[in-house]
């Protein structure tokens, strides 16, 4: 699966919601979430903005009518009815407004960076998609078996793929050499171990060969465990910094992060052109970088929404209760 198709599957699983029970009888007593998503959907008013994004306003209403309509997309047969439909419809209408309110900060961000988007665009995206598909039919039963309405996917998921899309393809234009870090690990859960492995190493015994042996991170074991050129950030807490401040040859340990304890050592230490990195390497990259743009935006972008759905917390990205 690429990254685009994978990205696309993302969006698409970010707006699941669970369907479960069958009707239930109004003569039954309500649970409180239910009681909730009631009271909800009776005293919220349409007609206000469901959220403020910059200077962009998240209309209410279109906001309902698209999450309706992918209600009845993924519960074709009606079986929810009174209060569990209700609770459907609130937490999918929040769902929805948080996928709203990233795509808006990517597209803010877009907009800094000189990217752009136009209807054509999208329409020719959404085009593509049908030929790759086979034709409208199969291209329906894809975002049926996704749960996905037409609407949602050209207003929202295709803009957001592409958006992030040229994004990247700046990011990779304006790419400039930098230092990255050839890094080998052992990973094992107790201190002992670890200092046991260091012990080993330090004897005199290859570095590969005790990892091969022990690190329970099997997938770089298996190469001696090698993690390949590293640029800064992309280790965790308690192992990047040491890393980082490490010379070539120094032998680390025992490291604890949350993953467990490490043995490392920096192999090489170079700057690396674009052209001499690997296509995962760089497209890691860019993600990083797309990631950081993404949260420096969260932190100055004014993201108000409506106080009948909750409040934006801006480290998860997402609507929380008040």
């Amino acid at each position: 699966m690429t990254l685009k198709a994978r990205r696309l599957l993302a969006a698409v699983m970010a707006l699941s919601i669970v369907l479960v029970g069958c009707g239930q009888d109004d003569t039954e007593l309500l649970t409180a979430e239910e009681t909730a998503a009631v009271a909800f959907l009776e005293n919220y008013d349409r007609d206000e903005p469901a959220a403020l994004v910059g200077n962009v306003s998240i209309d209410s209403t279109w906001l309902f009518d698209t999450v309706e309509e992918m209600l009845e997309v993924r519960d074709p047969d009606g079986e929810l009815v009174g209060a569990q439909r209700a609770v459907a419809l609130e937490n999918l209408f929040k769902q929805m407004l948080s996928a709203v309110v990233v795509k808006e900060v990517i597209v803010a961000i877009a907009a800094d960076n000189g990217v752009s988007v136009s209807d054509a665009d999208i329409e020719d995206e959404i085009a593509a998609a049908r030929e790759r598909l086979g034709g409208e039919t199969s291209f329906m039963e894809m975002l049926a078996e996704s749960g996905v309405t037409l609407s949602v996917y050209r207003d929202l998921l295709v803009p957001w793929e592409l958006y992030q899309q040229r994004l990247e393809t700046q990011l990779r234009d304006d790419y400039t050499p930098q230092e990255f870090r050839d890094v080998r690990h052992i990973l094992v859960e107790t201190e002992d171990e670890a200092a046991a492995a260091f012990a080993r190493i330090q004897a005199g015994e290859p570095f590969g060969t005790v990892a091969e042996e022990l690190s329970l991170d099997t997938l770089s074991g298996q190469d001696g465990g090698e993690l390949g050129p590293s640029e800064p950030g992309r280790f965790v807490t308690g192992f990047e910094e040491i890393v980082w401040a490490a010379a070539i040859g120094d032998l680390l340990g025992p490291l604890q992060t949350e993953f467990g304890f490490h043995v490392a050592e920096v192999t090489d230490i170079r700057i690396y052109a674009k052209d001499e990195l690997d296509d995962v390497t760089l497209e890691r990259l860019l993600v990083t970088e797309l990631n950081q743009l993404m949260t420096e935006k969260m932190e100055t972008i004014t993201i108000i929404i409506n106080p009948k759905v909750g409040q934006w917390d801006r480290t998860e990205g997402t609507i929380v209760p008040f």
